[in-house]
């Protein structure tokens, strides 16, 4: 696995943080190492992003994200991640998604196909996800059960 500096892994921090609905100052303070690894990892220079494709896992402490490919631009501070996005949680939860993008540190994302598996064996299903300023999540056409 490579380890990358913490602003070049701000895509799994922001996740994880949106979900949990905590702000990304909180996961930060752990002062765990975020950990990456993928078939390919570069950096553009010219438009500051890190790509990761072909089964991209990145690690923090217990929570774990996969996906076939995660961009993270430091630029526009935005992070996305396609294809088979999976985020493991420490209590057990599972997310799972086909695209993922966040922005505005965490306040602003979207979720596409997005699916959670609770660890009591309820699930919630939406065909997206929307959170706004950083407290508002809305889905569209979710189930639960």
């Amino acid at each position: 696995m490579r380890c990358l500096p913490a602003i070049n892994c701000v895509f799994f921090l922001l996740l994880a943080a949106w979900f949990a609905g905590m702000p990304l100052r909180a996961h930060a303070a752990t002062g765990e190492q975020v950990r990456l690894n993928a078939d390919n990892i570069s950096y553009d220079e010219k438009t500051a992003t890190v790509t990761a494709t072909g089964n991209v896992e990145i690690k923090q402490g217990e929570r774990i994200l996969i996906a076939d490919r995660v961009e993270l631009n430091e630029i526009t501070n935005t992070a996305t991640a396609q294809g088979n996005v999976t985020l493991l949680e420490p209590d057990g939860n599972v997310i799972f998604a086909d695209y993922v993008r966040l922005s505005d540190e965490l306040r602003d994302g979207i979720l596409k196909n997005l699916k959670i598996r609770m660890t009591d064996d309820s699930r919630l299903a939406a065909n997206g996800a929307r959170r706004s300023g950083g407290y508002l999540t809305e889905m569209s056409k979710g189930v639960f059960s």
